[in-house]
């Protein structure tokens, strides 16, 4: 009986060490970028106005996409997940994708999953779910713009993998009529409401990662003002990734804040961030491109058992043969 004890006791030990993962073990990874105005200011930061001219937008081309994925299967939604439109100022909005515990997802946004710029995923995961949205509308040049793309993923448990995208690419021509006899120094200022989150919690027998990232960034040319430089504005917080596998490796930053001393329409929750200057002179026409990006993805696994744990577990099979054997004889 002593041996059949041990025997059972090694068993145990051995089952505990290769298929036990703790309840707790989760991962979360988040990439929210919520643009609600980007325009011209002049040199003070005061936004463009009808002093200064007219900026007129003569062709646009924007195209949006978003997509999620869970465990092997792909998003489908109440419509498309790529949407292009060449009319100027037009609203394109691709449908929140989601797979998983929709049910349970939802009051994480509080019962807003569309187009919300502004609540965003804490950690530990509860749900099993990935989502993708986007939308872009106003006038990308005149301070009324809103650029939202957002992925969310969560694992609530093994085995799960998950992830979420979502972009936006604008490029379009403008033509700048200004005051007769001046011209406009300026430069370009984005107001902007941005979260990035990696979380991954410790759990036996479980590994999990999670991934974000999102990326902003707008070039402005001029195809008839040889003494335009190129403006490329680029802000380094708009432009991040993270990758944590343990949680000393989780990333959490956030730049939901009022804007303190904020010019007139730039007013809101987020950071402002102003590009270098330049000089925009009458009549001339300039080309502008935006690309903005966000991404996530998490994985939570059975850890694959350790080679010591494999053998403890058949030396315990093994001598529960042995006994077998020994009370047959």
């Amino acid at each position: 009986m002593k041996s059949l004890s041990k025997v059972l006791s090694a068993i145990a030990v051995a089952a505990a060490l290769v298929a036990s993962p703790s309840s707790h073990a989760s991962t979360v990874a988040a990439a929210n970028m919520n643009i609600f105005s980007l325009g011209l200011v002049n040199a003070a930061g005061t936004p463009f106005g009808a002093g200064d001219g007219t900026l007129t937008v003569v062709s646009e081309s924007r195209t949006g996409t978003a997509s999620a994925n869970y465990n092997g299967v792909s998003s489908v939604g109440p419509g498309p997940s790529s949407i292009t439109s060449t009319t100027v100022g037009a609203t394109v909005n691709v449908l929140h994708r989601i797979l998983g515990d929709v049910a349970g997802a939802t009051p994480l946004y509080g019962g807003v999953m569309e187009n919300n710029g502004f609540t965003h995923l804490t950690g530990p995961g509860t749900v099993n779910f990935a989502l993708g949205d986007m939308v872009i509308a106003g006038t990308a040049i005149g301070g009324g713009v809103q650029g939202l793309t957002r992925a969310d993923a969560m694992t609530a448990g093994p085995n799960n993998i998950g992830g979420a995208n979502a972009t936006i690419q604008n490029s379009a021509q403008i033509t700048g009529q200004f005051t007769v006899g001046s011209t406009f120094v300026g430069a370009l200022a984005i107001a902007v409401d941005w979260f990035i989150r990696t979380f991954v919690s410790e759990g036996a027998g479980v590994t999990g990662t999670a991934s974000a990232g999102f990326g902003w960034n707008m070039i402005v040319t001029s195809p008839n003002d040889a003494g335009f430089a190129p403006l490329v504005f680029f802000p380094t917080d708009l432009n991040q990734s993270y990758f944590s596998t343990d949680a000393s490796e989780n990333q959490l930053f956030t730049d939901n804040n009022s804007i303190p001393n904020a010019p007139a329409g730039l007013s809101g929750n987020g950071q402002l961030y102003t590009s270098e200057l330049r000089t925009f002179t009458e009549g001339r026409l300039y080309n502008f491109a935006i690309n903005q990006s966000s991404n996530a993805a998490v994985s939570e696994q059975l850890a694959v058992p350790e080679p010591g744990s494999i053998a403890l577990l058949g030396l315990g099979l093994l001598g529960m043969a042995a006994l077998r054997r020994r009370k047959s004889v």
